[in-house]
């Protein structure tokens, strides 16, 4: 005769009382008579549909979860154009690699950037030009610019995607792992539905998270935070090449103007950072402008901010015809609908179109011809700008069209285009077409 073994006291006396070999007293009183209104049971067939449902959730829900990642973020990445920040986030993080020169783009963390760019500097699509101008005078956008799509005063354009995809892919793959790590640490906290549930928010909005440690007890808190911080801090010197200086050679150097005594809490704190060479100088100099966004001294803090080089799934944030009523600047519009303003003109039939547009993408590099009524940031200053006439097209991002970062002529120009009729046209989300009357 087999023993039957059991995993827990609770399970033996539970088989035992069905076999009836042992009686367990119920002192919980008599069994209630079921009221009217109480519900009934699930009817058998519903009940075996949710076991099913439960039980394929419990093998697939992971790898589905993970492949609804890949492909939202895939797709979005393979049909952008640059957007705003991966023009300055790009060339910072291949220089990083190449050089351990940190003047570019100080106010982010280097380690997202780092890695977007890793891609680049072992493939080697392209190189930087350390001799244009932009470089000598730190400046991002410019070079960045040029990185992407070629140098700024020829015609002949570089297409950007060479570029653009592996630093995404690279993103896509971080972007992965974390939520490897999100579904891993809530599934020892909560079980595997609590697991699946945290995967499932974060594949639905895939933006920064924040994990946090929970402890009973403040001791172990405490250890919990200084041991992070004191890791974070050497990850932090780790990042910029254990140099506190900005710059291996003398050719750069950050100033530090910019730091006045009106900053705040947080200026003073930066101001003390840098003069007892507490943290990396071009970390600390880039807490400058984050100081005077927040009086919390944020910057201060080894971060674990990583710029996202895509956008993720702007589009779901709302309807194309609706989302820019609530929504403005990266929330919806980072510059990244060019390719899809190409393709509207090619259906349309339309040669060329004024443009009013707020990102750091070159239009020209993706096909487009256009007279320039506002860019953001204006590559070509010495361009003339011009209003469209009647019968012609106006091709405004929704950012400017709300009012934001335009100069008071040309946003009241685009609030009358708006009132004298409605776009005949949308590339995306984030660019709305008008037809001169």
């Amino acid at each position: 005769m087999t023993s039957r073994v059991y995993s827990t006291p609770q399970e033996a006396r539970g088989y035992q009382s069905r076999q009836g070999l042992i009686a367990i007293p119920n002192d919980s009183g008599p069994v209630p008579t079921p009221e009217v209104g109480d519900q009934r049971p699930l009817p058998s067939w519903l009940r075996k549909t949710l076991d099913r449902g439960g039980r394929f959730l419990s093998r697939w829900g992971l790898p589905l979860a993970l492949l609804a990642l890949a492909l939202q973020a895939g797709l979005s990445l393979l049909g952008d154009s640059a957007t705003f920040d991966e023009t300055a986030h790009l060339v910072a993080g291949y220089t990083y690699l190449d050089r351990w020169d940190f003047r570019l783009n100080p106010e982010h963390p280097p380690l997202g950037k780092m890695w977007a760019a890793w891609p680049l500097r072992i493939t080697g699509p392209g190189k930087v030009d350390y001799h244009s101008p932009h470089w000598a005078s730190a400046n991002q956008w410019g070079l960045g610019y040029e990185f992407l799509n070629g140098p700024i005063d020829r015609e002949e354009r570089r297409d950007p995607r060479d570029r653009l995809m592996p630093a995404r892919l690279a993103m896509l793959g971080f972007g992965v792992a974390l939520a490897l790590v999100v579904y891993g640490w809530s599934k020892d906290l909560w079980g595997k539905s609590g697991g699946l549930l945290s995967l499932l928010l974060w594949t639905v909005q895939p933006a920064e998270e924040g994990l946090l440690c929970r402890r009973r007890r403040l001791l172990r808190a405490a250890v919990c935070l200084l041991g992070g911080g004191t890791l974070a801090l050497g990850c932090l010197w780790a990042c910029y090449g254990l140099r506190c200086e900005v710059s291996g050679g003398p050719d750069c150097a950050l100033t530090w103007d910019r730091l006045e005594p009106g900053d705040g809490p947080a200026g003073t704190l930066i101001g003390l950072a840098k003069s007892a060479r507490l943290l990396p100088e071009a970390y600390s100099q880039g807490g400058i402008s984050w100081s005077r966004r927040s009086s919390w001294p944020m910057p201060l803090l080894p971060s674990s901010r990583f710029p996202v080089i895509s956008r993720t799934s702007i589009s779901s944030r709302g309807a194309p015809s609706g989302g820019a009523r609530f929504l403005a600047d990266s929330n919806l519009d980072w510059g990244q609908d060019l390719p899809g303003l190409k393709r509207w003109m090619d259906s349309q039939g339309v040669n060329e179109v004024h443009l009013a547009y707020f990102g750091t993408a070159d239009p020209r590099a993706y096909g487009i011809r256009y007279k320039k009524v506002h860019l953001f940031i204006d590559y070509r200053p010495r361009e003339a700008t011009s209003y469209p006439r009647s019968g012609e097209y106006l091709a405004a991002s929704v950012t400017l069209l709300q009012g934001l970062y335009a100069p008071d002529p040309v946003r009241e120009f685009l609030g009358e285009v708006q009132r004298r009729r409605p776009p005949v046209g949308r590339a995306g989300d984030s660019i709305h077409i008008f037809e001169m009357p």
